[in-house]
């Protein structure tokens, strides 16, 4: 397996529950601990009863963090992980690899059919 380059939180909000998500942000962590913003586009969630859905990864291959931006594709079908919680591994195109797991019950991340977008917060 590659070594861990960082970890990701991501937080998608939802006007209306069940409906879709309008906006998905997160929070980039290096190993040497500082914290980078980043906005999603394309990330699409199933959620039951809640308006806010998180979800928690692991970044592997990411040499720069300006490599960090761009769109994903999904690298593998979602599996099914420990407790019930479903990963979604998606890469883009300068090889920096997320697998990213919801954190609750009725949370399902998928991408859109386009992938997903990734902008660093300036």
């Amino acid at each position: 397996m590659k070594a861990t380059a960082s970890t990701l939180t991501l937080t998608a909000t939802s006007v209306a529950v069940g409906v879709g998500f309008s906006w998905s942000s997160g929070t980039l962590t290096l190993l040497d601990g500082s914290e980078h913003r980043f906005k999603v586009d394309g990330l699409d969630i199933v959620v039951v009863g809640i308006k806010q859905a998180t979800g928690v990864g692991n970044v592997y291959n990411l040499k720069n963090l300006a490599d960090f931006e761009g769109n994903y594709m999904k690298v593998a079908a979602g599996a099914t992980v420990g407790g019930g919680m479903r990963a979604t591994s998606m890469r883009n195109d300068k090889g920096v690899v997320i697998n990213l797991t919801s954190v609750g019950q009725g949370i399902s991340f998928t991408l859109a059919v386009s992938g997903m977008g990734v902008t660093l917060v300036k």
